[in-house]
């Protein structure tokens, strides 16, 4: 485990690996359902915003950007809800 949360998992040959030679398990579990490695532009979301949580079901295929977008608009959306709860 790493300091921000994720799972990580020693994966030298791997092409999206870490200086480290590491690779985020969420990434992995995806490339299995996938059967494909994720291509620069894609990340593994999760579902639940648990990050240690990499079960299948809780992992999600999103752009960078889409993901981006998801958390800015949830953060928004609470922050409004907050304000009106106040």
């Amino acid at each position: 485990m790493h300091s921000n949360g994720y799972v990580y998992v020693k994966m030298p040959d791997h092409p999206r690996k870490n200086k480290a030679n590491y690779v985020k398990r969420a990434t992995l579990v995806l490339e299995s359902l996938l059967g494909r490695y994720l291509v620069a532009d894609e990340i593994a979301h999760h579902v639940d915003g648990n990050k240690m949580n990499d079960n299948q079901d809780n992992l999600v295929l999103m752009t960078k950007s889409r993901h981006q977008r998801h958390h800015a608009m949830g953060n928004q959306h609470w922050k409004k809800r907050a304000r009106k709860i106040d």
